[in-house]
């Protein structure tokens, strides 16, 4: 049973709940938990498209509207809803189909299981249909009922999805999810490629609850009880820091108190500490401990230790506690290096740069500040892109203090503004490359949006002002740029 919010925070009694993961899997066969205690999320996606038949002018010309999944999003959420139900030893990628085989990152991150999620291209569907609803009438003094036509815009996705063994490449579970969203506009219609991405985050959610409901059941937490001595200053000391969650600093103070004293409460208290690390074994130890000097003490009865006991031992055997082998391949600090440039834009490269950045710190890695870099290859003589990939990787590794570099050339990034026509886009590469291997992977992806407009001059009063509300917001192609941006960045291997 869920534990109400507000006695998570509260006092009741020399003691107050906190949660701990406590995995409540469906019944699997033990090679499925196997796969699942360390596991390796691959998330395959495709872009959608609708086509636009332009008018007389350029009846011979045909431009899509393009439906990108955030498939990187979705890969993050998935992986940080499996670490909150206690599977410790999670990484993820998100690639385009075709690109990589799903097993081209498992040969350097070593997981158990990989589940790969093939998702269909997004479709959204505008229908137009007569819904009857009920009016009142002032003429009439009555309600009626009259047929009014209504805008509905849908969303569909499917999910196939695939739980396979590494390395032995068994599959130990396959099923199918399928997401859908409906909205209802009766006051007009709305541009299709903005709704997509307003409501796309429904479908996502929608699909991480369903995968996850396809291993697990129930609450992903357990409820465990602090416990603290009335007038003991030491014993509500370490309380008062558990609850402001600075754990370490209670743990010292309980650790000090087994050696010092037999009570209970402190043991049980580390219990609590090492099963939030994940670190089982020791949790096991200090609640047995626990349990065996709480015999008398009418405080303990309604402590279900065997609950807890049983609870622990379950997340042990699953082999939660394991580090995973993918860890290596986070270690040593990763360098950005200046993007190359072919376009126009000066701003494009950094913009990029920065972005590709910051994602791989949410990705976990140990990336070396931007400006660290740029100091480096400054007093090296080098500033800009073009020159340093003329460079030797190795060299560069070594001026740097790197163990792996990415760098990359920006193509394309060009706002074509015709009034009747405006096209959009953003193209470019990414290197991955690293010093005992070489070149990880090497991707080129490029974003185009292509939009008519009904009125010539309208449409170019509009573009511009896009334009130069993005030079303001010192976001040129921002839209783009960001769809660029978590393409890349999803074929880095991450962490949570």
């Amino acid at each position: 049973m869920a534990v109400p919010f507000f006695l998570l925070l509260a006092g009741c009694g020399g003691y107050y709940y906190v949660r701990v993961p406590s995995p409540k899997l469906r019944m699997l066969p033990p090679e499925t938990l196997l796969a699942l205690s360390d596991l390796h999320i691959v998330v395959l996606t495709k872009k959608g498209a609708r086509k636009i038949r332009l008018k007389k002018l350029l009846k011979d010309l045909a431009e899509t509207e393009n439906y990108y999944l955030n498939s990187l999003k979705f890969s993050r959420m998935l992986a940080r809803n499996f670490k909150m139900r206690g599977i410790r030893n999670v990484t993820y990628v998100a690639i385009e189909k075709g690109k990589f085989s799903p097993f081209f990152f498992a040969k350097k991150l070593f997981p158990k299981g990989i589940l790969l999620i093939n998702f269909s291209a997004p479709r959204v569907l505008i229908k137009k249909p007569a819904k009857e609803v009920e009016i009142y009438d002032r003429n009439k003094k009555k309600r009626e009922k009259r047929k009014t036509p209504i805008w509905v815009y849908s969303l569909k996705v499917r999910a196939n999805c695939k739980l396979i063994s590494y390395p032995g490449k068994q599959v130990l579970n396959t099923f199918e999810a399928d997401m859908r969203h409906v909205q209802e506009f009766p006051d007009g219609k709305r541009n299709p490629g903005h709704w997509f991405e307003k409501n796309q985050n429904k479908i996502l959610n929608l699909a991480v609850k369903k995968v996850i409901g396809a291993f697990f059941r129930g609450d992903e937490f357990a409820s465990r009880r602090i416990f603290y001595e009335k007038g003991d200053k030491e014993s509500e000391k370490a309380f008062e820091l558990a609850k402001e969650k600075n754990w370490q600093k209670a743990a010292v103070i309980w650790q000090k108190r087994t050696e010092e004293k037999t009570n209970w409460k402190d043991y049980a208290n580390l219990g609590v500490f090492w099963e939030r690390k994940g670190r089982y074994d020791k949790a096991s130890e200090y609640y047995l401990a626990a349990k065996d000097r709480s015999e008398g003490d009418k405080k303990a009865a309604s402590v279900d230790w065997d609950k807890i006991m049983a609870e622990v031992e379950f997340s042990e055997k699953l082999g939660l506690a394991k580090k995973g082998e993918y860890m290596h391949f986070f270690k040593g600090r990763v360098a950005v290096l200046p993007f190359s440039n072919e376009t126009v834009s000066m701003a494009a490269p950094e913009i990029i740069r920065r972005k590709i950045y910051e994602n791989l710190k949410k990705s976990g890695y140990g990336v070396q500040p931007m400006e660290e870099t740029d100091k480096i290859l400054r007093k090296k003589g080098y500033t800009d892109g073009g020159q340093i990939k003329r460079l030797s990787r190795r060299k560069l590794a070594e001026w740097l203090g790197a163990e792996k570099l990415v760098y990359g050339n920006i193509s394309d990034f060009s706002n074509i503004m015709a009034g009747i026509y405006n096209k959009r886009k953003v193209s470019g590469n990414v290197v991955f490359w690293d010093k005992r291997e070489g070149e990880i992977f090497s991707v080129e992806k490029s974003v185009v949006r292509a939009k008519t407009e009904k009125k010539l001059v309208g449409g170019f009063m509009q573009q511009m002002a896009r334009s130069w509300w993005e030079k303001i917001k010192k976001k040129p192609l921002g839209f783009e740029t960001g769809i660029f941006i978590r393409a890349i960045a999803g074929y880095f291997p991450g962490r949570i």
